[in-house]
């Protein structure tokens, strides 16, 4: 047992490259159906820390009352990919995916994924190295969720990651740990969208509740950290919608809204903005993650006994959410991981 465990230790340490005073690597999320970059997502990607990419290739959904899951939003390319770095592919699956569908799901949906996969690679000349699979699987699904991993693993060959939230680390003996070679932790979603103060994309105080015992998971684990921001559309207290790609400046100067003491903003007249119809007193609440958020990950996570991360990736490459940090703000936030 003890040689064992020490067999174990050597092999964490060497994923996660725990050389002390060493960055950890960089990398970036890319989900959107079509891959088309411009000068602010090529030059983050060209920063000497990035060495890969998640590239979303496409969905898997089940809809009740269907014959199966269909894949959907299959990635297209309007520009070259960057040279030099490994491209990830991950796929998402809805957890209702397993949960509508019969035990039989296990076996035969790896074929079709690992076939969709294949033909998107060689399409785009990408070399596989390791695949992600994004499903927030229940109690309900785990059985054939994990069932799906590890057929898939024996398939295609090629280590497998799979995307861990928070809530499954706290109660992993009762939603169990996928047969995966490594998890990619989503430190990010922690609550709920609603028309409270609350920021529903990163809140420390949530998060705390479910890593006392991070330490304690059984995988090596790399990091999901979010860049991302919305808009909430709120309309007598409910949410109507989230308002995606979409700031606080999109609407310097629009008479059409005033600023409330919250520092909402709210709609004088019914009628569309940038896509979005707004009736008369609706309200926007903005949520984003501030840089000092950020920076503080690290030594909050350090508290809760959290070990190196093999990775800190950035949820998502988008001239958006880019322009909001400075230029070797990654490279910060990472090296307070070191």
């Amino acid at each position: 047992m003890l040689k064992r465990n020490l067999l174990l230790n050597i092999i964490v340490f060497l994923y996660c490259g725990c050389t002390p005073g060493v960055t950890p690597e960089q990398a970036f999320y890319y989900w959107k159906t079509t891959y088309d970059t411009g000068p602010a997502e090529n030059n983050a990607l060209a920063r000497p820390g990035v060495k890969s990419l998640y590239l979303r290739f496409f969905d898997v959904d089940h809809f009740p009352g269907t014959e199966g899951p269909v894949p959907r939003g299959r990635i297209q390319f309007n520009a070259a990919l960057p040279a030099g770095k490994e491209i990830i592919p991950v796929i998402f699956i809805t957890n209702r995916t397993f949960l509508s569908a019969s035990d039989s799901i296990a076996d035969y949906l790896p074929g079709r994924v690992w076939k969709l996969i294949k033909q998107t690679a060689a399409a785009n000349k990408i070399k596989i190295s390791e695949i992600q699979i994004d499903c927030d699987w229940t109690q309900a699904t785990k059985k054939r969720y994990f069932k799906f991993l590890s057929n898939l693993n024996l398939l295609s060959r090629i280590n497998i990651s799979a995307t861990i939230r928070l809530h499954q680390v706290k109660y992993r003996k009762e939603t169990g740990v996928p047969p995966v070679s490594k998890g990619m932790l989503m430190y990010y979603n922690m609550g709920t969208i609603d028309a409270s103060a609350n920021n529903s994309i990163f809140d420390p105080a949530i998060a705390a509740r479910y890593t006392g015992n991070l330490n304690e998971y059984p995988l090596p684990l790399d990091l999901a950290l979010p860049i991302f921001g919305w808009g909430i559309q709120i309309r007598n207290g409910e949410v109507v919608q989230l308002l995606n790609k979409m700031e606080r400046s999109d609407l310097a100067g629009d008479s059409g809204f005033a600023t409330s003491a919250d520092n909402r903003q709210i709609a004088r007249h019914p009628g569309f903005h940038h896509g979005y119809y707004f009736q008369q007193g609706d309200a926007i609440k903005w949520e984003t993650v501030t840089p000092e958020a950020l920076l503080a990950v690290p030594e909050q996570l350090a508290k809760h006994g959290a070990g190196k991360f093999g990775k800190i990736v950035f949820y998502d490459l988008d001239a958006i959410n880019l322009n909001r940090y400075e230029e070797n703000f990654f490279e910060r936030v990472a090296a307070g991981f070191r």
